[in-house]
């Protein structure tokens, strides 16, 4: 006999030839047709003797893998009234879903058992499926979360230790919405320490996540270090959670990103992770979040979002200081790009207060031969002569360096070996930044051009404008920024004269890309900085290269890709575009000498090589079309 389900399999189910003399019971599950047949052989009488196959079970126990025996949830025990009323909850679930009569067959069961609290958590273990929003279990949660609103006090004396433990450990394995949602009507939080057993179990299990929310929602914090489930969730990557964590406990702050300030100044980072990871006993592991460029982008978000000190990573500031003296250094003497100023002045920056940075400074500078700066630096921070290099000690015991004079001029003779670089007077150069000198810059600079050249300087931190630079035919003006930036009278002065003036034409090189910077950096709202009648001395370049064949006078780097303001400089007068204060800090208050002079004649020759440029291109538009 076979019974099989009335699925998309009914009726094909497959019944073996040599059973059919046997009365076989083929039982299929209900399904679609994929249940296994199961065999009920009883042989008829008088056909005991019949060749069937027979099958030895301790043979195929004895090939069988020894598995472990499966761990089942004994469901609470419900009397058959119970049982009954709660098939007949189901069915009416199944044909109506969320509607008025669950609603109303719910509260009148919590109505007449006499403790609901009791009576709702086996409700829920005996029907299946998880405590989800669309699920049935979520449904009676939530009426008997309405039930008891206006109740409780009717029933508080049923609300007890045990109830509390049975309902935080099947919350707490739930999503994290049922605890948030359902906890309270549990009154948990009032009795939070006898749940710590249970919390301590869930880490025990490897349920980091459950045990750090469970941890959350009852203010916990105190009763657990980082090591209980906060380091493990940060190498699973459960980030978020984390955070959640530590917004409500500095302690642990401080102990987590001090951890990881630890973690990042091992020698082996991935072998530290592999051992912490086996000690904690943490599974799923994301080992391309735990090497160095991650983990210290890591540990300076948790330092910004908290606003913890520099002095709490202490390996993490040090690397971040070494790999800014390497670059320093680089640019110093292998690309030969900053002066000396701008040199010292990026190295006080860098280096602070870190007395390992500091001797870490003099060697690199005694590995470049730089012999005379390193002892200047050595000086200069007072480091120990036992800790120098022999080439340092023995200078300073040769020469007499007040205030590092001999290295001062051995450095600066580097400056001014190359002659072959443009230059201007300095005469031609106004600071503008009192409100005296905003007179002479609206009345000299603004009358009588009609072709001027604009550049500026921000800072590559904050992308701030911190100066602005405007250049006629014969002067330039620095304006300060950050000195000018309550002169309200003044921008609107340069906005009707200059921004929003279309008789004067606005040339720079590149100065596209500070044109919103511009206009975020100064506090107004009114200053007109779009369609000002601007020119790119780049595009202004590029275009005449493509219609005309130019001849330069110094074609030396004619042949180069990059069309920078250096090279077009060098094409035409044969003097390099010495830009030594590109990366200098540019918002220290007063400027350098050399800061004023770098930002005066390099918009000079932008604002006096553009005009000419920008007259000859006429010509030739001109003389083309006259030509036609």
């Amino acid at each position: 006999m076979a019974s099989q389900s009335r699925g998309r399999g009914y009726n094909k189910g497959y019944i073996p030839k040599q059973c059919q003399l046997q009365e076989d019971i083929y039982v299929c599950s209900l399904g679609r047709g994929r249940s296994q047949i199961t065999r009920n052989i009883n042989p008829i009488k008088g056909m005991e003797n019949c060749n069937t196959p027979t099958v030895d079970s301790k043979s195929i126990n004895k090939q069988l893998p020894n598995l472990p025996e499966p761990k089942i949830t004994p469901q609470p025990l419900i009397d058959d009234a119970t049982r009954e009323w709660l098939n007949k909850l189901r069915h009416t679930w199944d044909i109506w879903k969320r509607s008025e009569v669950l609603t109303i067959a719910l509260q009148d069961y919590f109505s007449s058992v006499p403790n609901p609290y009791l009576a709702v958590l086996n409700i829920i273990k005996n029907c299946p499926g998880q405590i989800k929003p669309k699920l049935l279990p979520f449904v009676i949660m939530e009426e008997f979360v309405h039930f008891m609103q206006d109740k409780k006090h009717l029933y508080s004396f049923h609300l007890t230790s045990e109830i509390k433990t049975d309902a935080f450990r099947m919350m707490s394995k739930q999503h994290r919405s049922v605890l948030i949602k359902f906890g309270p009507t549990f009154e948990l939080v009032s009795d939070k320490k006898l749940f710590l057993d249970d919390i301590h179990s869930l880490i025990k299990e490897g349920l980091f996540k459950e045990a750090c929310l469970g941890a959350i929602f009852l203010r916990l914090h105190d009763q657990f270090t980082i090591e209980d489930f906060l380091v493990p969730l940060v190498f699973q990557n459960v980030l978020l959670i984390v955070e959640e964590f530590l917004a409500e406990s500095v302690s642990h702050q401080l102990a987590l990103v001090k951890f990881l300030d630890e973690l990042l100044s091992s020698r082996d980072i991935s072998s530290e992770v592999k051992e912490i990871s086996e000690r904690l006993n943490i599974t799923n592991v994301h080992s391309s979040t735990l090497y160095y460029k991650p983990l210290s982008s890591l540990i300076t978000r948790f330092s910004k979002m908290y606003n913890l000190s520099g002095s709490c990573c202490p390996a993490l500031t040090k690397k971040k200081r070494m790999g800014s003296l390497n670059f320093i250094i680089n640019k110093r003497y292998r690309d030969k790009s900053i002066g000396i100023e701008c040199f010292r002045e990026m190295v006080i920056e860098a280096v602070g207060s870190a007395k390992e940075v500091q001797l870490e400074l003099v060697i690199l500078l005694n590995s470049y031969t730089e012999v005379n700066e390193a002892l200047y630096w050595a000086l200069k921070f007072n480091l120990p002569n036992e800790e120098l290099p022999y080439k340092v000690r023995c200078l300073k015991e040769v020469k007499n360096p007040e205030n590092g004079a001999c290295s001062l001029a051995v450095n600066e003779n580097w400056d001014l070996e190359d002659l072959r670089y443009y230059t201007i007077n300095p005469s031609i150069i106004s600071v503008i930044d009192t409100e005296q000198s905003t007179t002479e810059l609206l009345e000299k600079c603004l009358s009588g051009h009609s072709i001027i050249g604009l550049n500026a300087e921000w800072d590559s931190t904050t992308s701030k404008l911190v100066l602005l630079q405007i250049a006629t035919s014969d002067r330039v003006y620095i304006l300060d920024l950050l000195a000018l930036e309550n002169y309200k009278l003044l921008w609107q002065e340069l906005d009707v004269r200059l921004f929003a003036n279309e008789d004067i034409l606005k040339l720079g090189f590149g100065f596209d890309r500070c044109i919103p910077l511009l206009k975020h950096s100064l506090p107004f709202d009114n200053i007109h900085l779009e369609n000002f009648m601007y020119l790119d001395i780049c595009l202004l370049w590029k275009q005449i290269m493509k219609d005309y064949k130019i001849i330069f006078n110094h074609p030396g780097e004619e042949e180069s890709s990059i069309l920078s303001l250096s090279m077009l400089l060098s094409l035409c007068t044969g003097c390099s575009l010495k830009d030594d204060q590109s990366y200098s800090n540019w918002e220290l208050r007063p400027l350098l000498d050399s800061q004023i002079m770098n930002a005066g004649w390099k918009n000079f020759w932008k604002g006096l090589k553009t005009i000419q440029m920008y007259k000859v291109y006429s010509l030739l538009i001109v003389y083309k079309y006259l030509k036609l």
